[in-house]
């Protein structure tokens, strides 16, 4: 195994932000998952389900490949590196596409869609944007951290452009109670792997956040109010991506009715026009 990824280790400059690499991801990946939502937003149940299923396969064969990737290749292929593990926000949704996507319509699934097209949108939106943590020296890491970002944007913007998310405030406290639900899950895991290097969610109490400006306000006010603050940032982020799904797509279904109650009505009328005339040629032929 080791020798087969030493084999397509493919060696790259490190994508730098603004750079051809990341613009051309940025720009015509997003471009697709727009087109690609708006194309399929018609699609059956039965057809979502598959499309939500697909997802998963596609982003667990990615994280697959990853941890492959790190643990034989830029690792020595015995110890495994915890920081590695695979349950952040953005890995969510393997299991959340894998494990609802053929289950009966109900308030938990209504929640895992919700969260997935709000948070998890937000997440490989701003994962994109700000790219540092997709953009390494090896190409295979580069392509799978790019894409895989890139299907969790399509897949939101997919269960909204097909009515299966984001069409009221239910959706919303849906969406923030499998939030929440997950991040107690990673919280648990936090605690159970405490020795480890592990910062789930990056919400553990025993690491310090990597993540710039938390870092300084940990520093400040402490782990605890240092995560409600990150928690309530990120509750924010996602209800802005709610409202724009919610109500962004409402102009473009109201005009759409209109277009086609004004093709109705045309159509209707020419029927019974010609309707009417077929009568009276029939009365003036008896």
């Amino acid at each position: 195994m080791k020798e087969f990824f030493a084999n397509v280790a493919w060696t790259m400059e490190k994508p730098a932000f603004g750079g051809a690499w990341h613009l051309c991801f940025l720009i015509f990946g997003l471009i697709a998952c727009v087109v690609g939502a708006w194309l399929l937003r018609k699609t059956t149940d039965k057809q979502a389900k598959w499309i939500v299923f697909a997802c998963g396969v596609a982003l667990l064969l990615f994280e697959t490949c990853d941890q492959l990737f790190w643990f034989f290749y830029l690792g020595d292929g015995v110890h495994y590196q915890w920081w590695l593990f695979p349950f952040q926000l953005c890995d969510a949704p393997i299991y959340l596409c894998l494990i609802f996507a053929f289950m009966k319509d109900n308030p938990v699934k209504r929640a895992v869609y919700n969260c997935l097209a709000t948070y998890n949108l937000f997440g490989g939106f701003v994962s994109i944007i700000e790219r540092s943590g997709l953009s390494f020296e090896y190409v295979i890491l580069s392509v799978n951290g790019y894409i895989s970002h890139l299907l969790l944007v399509f897949l939101g913007m997919y269960l909204v452009a097909s009515g299966r998310a984001c069409k009221g405030w239910k959706d919303w406290f849906l969406s923030m109670a499998a939030f929440f639900t997950l991040c107690g899950l990673a919280q648990i895991l936090n605690v159970i792997f405490q020795d480890k290097p592990t910062f789930l969610f990056y919400i553990s109490p025993y690491l310090s956040t990597p993540l710039a400006v938390f870092h300084d306000i940990e520093a400040s006010i402490g782990w605890f109010g240092n995560m409600c603050l990150y928690l309530l940032a990120l509750s924010i982020a996602a209800v802005i991506m709610f409202l724009v799904g919610m109500y962004g797509r409402k102009p473009h279904r109201l005009l759409a009715e209109k277009i086609k109650a004004k093709i109705n009505g045309r159509n209707g009328k020419g029927r019974g026009d010609e309707g009417a005339e077929g009568t009276e040629r029939q009365k003036t032929e008896k």
